[in-house]
């Protein structure tokens, strides 16, 4: 498992907060385990569900093997759709107390030497799983369609992130 990433998640974090005040949503402070668990799915043109179990495993179906997985440069959602997809099991885990909406996917060291930072939204009963598709992004100079985001809940179409 490969956890190097919290200095950079706490910088996307910390970046994420400076654009709540233009959000329809809000980063989801709070977020209990009970929240979070649960299915997500993209929609749109991605058949990407996540299902996050309580006890901290997940499962991922049609993930696009681009984002955060290889290095092949992807930027935006309509560079992303062309990535092959994969399916895997691996762990996650939030950091609890205040940035419990901060919620990292490990990756099985065999599929993936990377992991995967995600910033959960809320708008109401609306939860948006978001992450930044250019790795290298500043997280303040983010636009909509450089945001890979899964929705909890039913499956349907794709979701106008509330991530931004």
């Amino acid at each position: 498992m490969v956890r190097s990433c919290r200095g950079p998640a706490l910088a996307l974090s910390v970046g994420l907060l400076v654009l709540t005040g233009c959000a329809p949503g809000d980063v989801a402070l709070d977020l209990t385990p009970q929240e979070t668990a649960g299915t997500w799915y993209a929609g749109g043109e991605f058949s990407t569900k996540l299902t996050l179990t309580l006890d901290g495993n997940y499962t991922a179906v049609g993930w696009p093997e681009d984002l955060n997985c290889s290095d092949q440069g992807r930027t935006d959602i309509e560079d992303l759709a062309r990535s092959p997809v994969r399916d895997f099991e691996g762990t996650w885990d939030s950091y609890g107390g205040s940035l419990s909406y901060q919620l990292t996917l490990y990756f099985p060291a065999d599929e993936c030497e990377m992991s995967v930072l995600a910033v959960v939204w809320r708008d109401g009963d609306t939860l948006d799983m978001c992450v930044a598709i250019p790795r290298e992004a500043a997280s303040e100079s983010l636009a909509s369609e450089e945001i890979f985001a899964l929705r909890k809940g039913a499956p349907g179409p794709e979701p106008s992130p509330i991530c931004f």
